[in-house]
């Protein structure tokens, strides 16, 4: 007696296009009967496959072969073999390409393989993944995503060697011969999927978006999706790639639309937070970035690499810099900045070092003797006034802060190493955090 079959979503599985390529089209005569499908069926136009499968024909489901992205030749009938007509009158040939590609097979297939490297592709791929060799291809997973087959599609539901009826055993045979099967499933759960890496750093330019990056080298930007005024999930919204090592810092800036990532790499990028694109690249660093800040009143960005503190402008031009310790005792772990007036060209930069000092830094501006030109040399970008001075920003120390003092009173040569600065919106109280998980108030005025 025939088991009855399980219930299914979908009835087919396997299609090939490679019919032009010599050798294929020999063998695909075999799953018709000898002879190739009617040609209405057979793929002959991207713009038809496309609109069929997009709107026009829900049941019409289309993946991409790896043909697609390497094998021109797979698009025209250089065999000139017959596949018949359709039922227009209209001969099967080459596959019509669509308007950008310009009749071109070669040209087709190099955009395809840009579009396979392109942002949107990376912040998606793992859907598909997900599908054809992941967790969403069996179980209550596949139900919910409409991804359920014909047991015989999977090679694991049926055992050939137990089926004693020769009848039943040709029969599947026949059916997996003409159909295909569903890849062999590699990744059974969601936990743990993706090599991500571990997070170590993230930002919240506005309410519903959160950025995060850590050892993955990639800036992921995330957005809180909303179901009837409800939060329902985070949805990534843009992979950024430009680090080549760990993120170990980001700062935004919702008024320059900026966001800026400092790597182990020692480089410091900034991006577009509107259009989520590459802007700049800060100079290179003596060593990996600690720390970066950016003033939502000026647009001056900090970045902290080692015990060097530089200031930039929101273009990413320098503007100061200073080494505010020396050994590795005294590299900068964090930084804040506490918003001025925007009248105040003075900045106070605040910064917590791993010899559990917080320092605070304030810029100054420095009337700085411009020497006279020597004959032949070039005049420079900025030239100097007519009273022969220029003025630059310094940084000067402004306050040390000692947690160990004003924990017990007294210096300590072993103090925890500062992890964390906050400044409140009153701009009166500055939090700072330790590697023992303490936390400690300063008031303005103490």
């Amino acid at each position: 007696m025939v088991e009855p079959v399980p219930p299914r979503q979908n009835g087919w599985c396997l299609a090939s296009r490679r019919v032009p390529v010599s050798s294929w089209s020999c063998w695909l005569h075999f799953p018709q009967g000898g002879g190739f499908d009617v040609a209405d069926r057979m793929f002959h136009s991207v713009k038809s496959t496309w609109e069929s499968a997009s709107r026009e024909n829900m049941s019409d489901v289309r993946e991409l072969t790896p043909e697609f992205f390497y094998l021109p030749e797979f698009l025209t009938n250089c065999n000139g073999v017959e596949f018949g007509c359709m039922q227009d009158g209209t001969a099967l040939g080459d596959v019509q390409l669509p308007p950008w590609a310009d009749g071109d097979p070669r040209k087709f297939i190099s955009l395809h393989r840009k579009a396979l490297e392109s942002d949107f592709v990376s912040a998606n791929l793992h859907h598909w993944i997900d599908l054809i060799f992941g967790y969403k291809q069996q179980g209550p997973a596949a139900v919910d995503a409409v991804n359920i087959f014909h047991p015989y599609f999977y090679g694991d539901r049926v055992d050939l060697s137990s089926i004693t009826d020769p009848l039943i055993k040709s029969t599947i045979l026949g059916f997996v011969s003409n159909f295909g099967q569903v890849p062999k499933q590699i990744l059974m759960t969601f936990e743990n999927l993706a090599a991500w890496g571990r997070c170590l750093c993230a930002v919240c330019p506005s309410p519903t978006m959160i950025v995060t990056s850590g050892t993955s080298t990639v800036v992921c930007v995330w957005e809180l999706s909303m179901t009837k005024g409800r939060p329902r999930g985070l949805r990534l919204r843009q992979a950024l790639y430009g680090h080549t090592q760990a993120v170990t810092c980001l700062a935004a800036s919702v008024t320059f639309s900026l966001l800026v990532s400092g790597s182990q790499d020692c480089t410091c990028i900034l991006w577009d937070l509107d259009h989520l694109t590459h802007v700049t690249r800060l100079p290179m660093h003596r060593e990996g970035i600690s720390a970066v800040a950016i003033s939502d009143v000026s647009g001056t960005i900090v970045s902290c690499a080692g015990a060097h503190l530089s200031l930039w402008n929101v273009n990413g031009q320098p503007l100061a810099s200073i080494t505010t310790a020396w050994g590795p005792e005294g590299a900068i772990t964090c930084c804040c900045l506490i918003e001025g007036p925007a009248w105040d060209t003075s900045q106070i930069i605040i910064t917590g070092s791993q010899d559990g000092m917080v320092r605070v830094w304030k810029t100054e501006d420095v009337k700085m003797s411009v020497p006279g030109r020597p004959a032949g040399e070039e005049p420079s970008a900025q030239p100097p006034s007519p009273r022969g001075h220029k003025w630059e920003k310094n940084l000067a120390l402004s306050r040390e802060l000692d947690v160990s003092i004003a924990l017990t009173g007294k210096p300590s040569k072993t103090s925890p190493a500062v992890t964390a600065l906050a400044v409140s919106r009153n701009q009166t109280k500055l939090l700072v955090g330790d590697e023992k998980g303490r936390i400690f108030c300063w008031s303005a005025d103490g």
